[in-house]
């Protein structure tokens, strides 16, 4: 039960595929629309431990986040929120850990993870890897969040060499993973909620397959339609090397004539 209420809709939607040219899947992505809040992984590992791996990281992750929802009152500061996001990364990645270290089969197996929460006017999220969490307002799509990545640590470094550092190194060298060290840096941060923004969470199989103007091109027609398949449909046209995963958070006003003006304008 939750003892709060959005002044704003919320409608989830999600996709996720194993790809052309991979045989297992080790995307996981899920979502409670009764607590508001939702994770998304993308594993690592050999022999099915990536995929051990982040379906741990989404049962773990969203069963503390729903029990942490349930407890959530009017008074809540975002900080304690994003130190709670912290707690349950870090708690989800020591049992990842632990469990791998139990079997040598699945010893170093890994995940990426996005998790989040609408409280109030806002959104909080953690990640820790090289999934995405977006915002598509007014037609554009903001990345909101950074990959852990060699790269994007490169480009942070020597921006003005961001053409040739995309050239020489390779996107998917991910230097934060659940599962994979003991102790990690978790990310955080908090978005304010407009009524009629949309959010998206993918994992690189989707966001590696395209250009960012690529995306947010598909990204128009996902929401036009109202179909996430759109997305992971292109990813495979472009690519299709790696598995994809999306997740669609639509808000929407509680005030009906607004919402069908703003369906109507778009």
């Amino acid at each position: 039960m939750v003892n709060f209420t959005l002044n704003y809709n919320l409608e989830f939607l999600k996709s996720t595929d194993v790809g052309l040219v991979r045989s297992l899947n080790e995307d996981h992505a899920d979502f409670d629309k009764d607590h508001y809040v939702f994770a998304l992984a993308d594993g690592m590992g050999g022999h099915q431990a990536g995929e051990i791996a982040s379906a741990m990281a989404i049962d773990l992750s969203m069963n503390a986040l729903k029990d942490y929802v349930s407890t959530l009152e009017n008074k809540v500061t975002p900080k304690e929120i994003n130190n709670v996001l912290v707690k349950i990364v870090e708690d989800t990645n020591k049992k990842i850990y632990e469990a791998g270290l139990r079997n040598t089969g699945h010893k170093g197996m890994g995940t990426t993870i996005v998790i989040g929460l609408f409280y109030n006017k806002f959104v909080y999220y953690a990640h820790v890897g090289d999934s995405r969490f977006y915002l598509y307002r007014n037609r554009l799509l903001n990345p909101l969040t950074q990959d852990h990545t060699l790269l994007q640590e490169m480009i942070n470094k020597s921006p003005e060499k961001e053409q040739e550092l995309h050239a020489t190194i390779h996107s998917n060298i991910v230097t934060q993973a659940l599962g994979v060290r003991e102790v990690l840096n978790v990310s955080t941060d908090s978005c304010e909620v407009i009524p009629g923004d949309i959010f998206f969470s993918t994992t690189d199989g989707v966001h590696d397959a395209m250009s960012h103007m690529d995306l947010e091109k598909t990204i128009q027609q996902a929401v036009e339609k109202k179909n996430t398949q759109i997305i992971i449909d292109q990813s495979n046209e472009k690519s299709g090397k790696d598995n994809s995963s999306v997740i669609m958070i639509a808000t929407h006003s509680k005030n009906k004539w607004l919402n069908w003006l703003k369906s109507y304008v778009v």
